[in-house]
């Protein structure tokens, strides 16, 4: 199964596609300080749901990006009939930017989509102007990862710290953090389990039902057994000077 499919079946019952509560979610909008001559940008903005809490705030354009068509077309129905928000399908590194163009930038948990926690950092500062906000949403190391999770998640093997030298190394000033709880990581896995459970439920003869159950299985063995002790998950919020 390719990757983009894979996420497609196992978010299908995810409105908010990363481990963050409905509170939450409005506190990053509000630490943001989103205006209403701002111009948005979301990277990797999936089914909308950030999208959405923009729209609350009535800046003057949002853009949304992300390479998953199923993901887009949820988020232009969510927002059918708003007019400043526009969905654009396809890579994210493809999108041209023109640099301090935006008031606002963000990519909550998909910096995969830019290279990396870096190569985001230094995007989404790029597309901003001076004085413009940014977040971004990424994993982080509770304590050491034992062998076993640095193998399988090396490029999350950073604390909050290494995070937040990461971006004051960028001339970013860190305004905000808003950390993911437990209850927050239970609900996120919760679903992923049980959408792909209702698919395979609902495809036996599909030729990657066995495939998924099996992943399914191993992915839940390894969170429950090593990564929900090992991982934190946090959104960033920086400025610009």
């Amino acid at each position: 199964m390719n990757p983009m499919r894979f996420h497609e079946l196992i978010e299908a019952d995810h409105d908010i596609q990363n481990p963050l509560s409905p509170q939450k979610l409005a506190r990053i909008v509000d630490y943001l300080r989103i205006l209403s001559t701002d111009r948005v940008l979301d990277v990797g903005s999936g089914k909308g749901s950030m999208l959405a809490a923009f729209v609350e705030r009535q800046p003057r354009e949002i853009i949304g990006l992300d390479l998953s068509p199923v993901f887009a077309e949820a988020a232009r129905q969510r927002l059918a009939g708003q007019a400043s928000v526009h969905i654009v399908e396809g890579p994210a590194l493809d999108f041209a930017v023109e640099p301090a163009t935006f008031d606002v930038a963000v990519c909550i948990g998909a910096t995969f989509a830019l290279g990396g926690l870096e190569g985001t950092l230094d995007w989404l500062a790029r597309a901003v102007k001076s004085g413009g906000r940014i977040a971004v949403g990424e994993p982080f190391a509770l304590r050491p990862f034992t062998p076993e999770v640095s193998a399988r998640w090396a490029e999350y093997d950073r604390t909050l710290a290494d995070i937040g030298d990461l971006i004051a190394g960028r001339g970013l000033t860190l305004t905000g953090i808003v950390a993911s709880s437990i209850d927050d990581w239970d609900h996120y896995e919760s679903q992923h389990w049980r959408a792909a459970a209702a698919w395979a439920r609902a495809n036996p003869d599909d030729p990657d039902a066995a495939w998924l159950t099996e992943k399914m299985a191993a992915d839940r063995a390894h969170y429950l057994a090593e990564e929900r002790d090992a991982f934190g998950w946090a959104v960033f919020i920086a400025e610009k000077p």
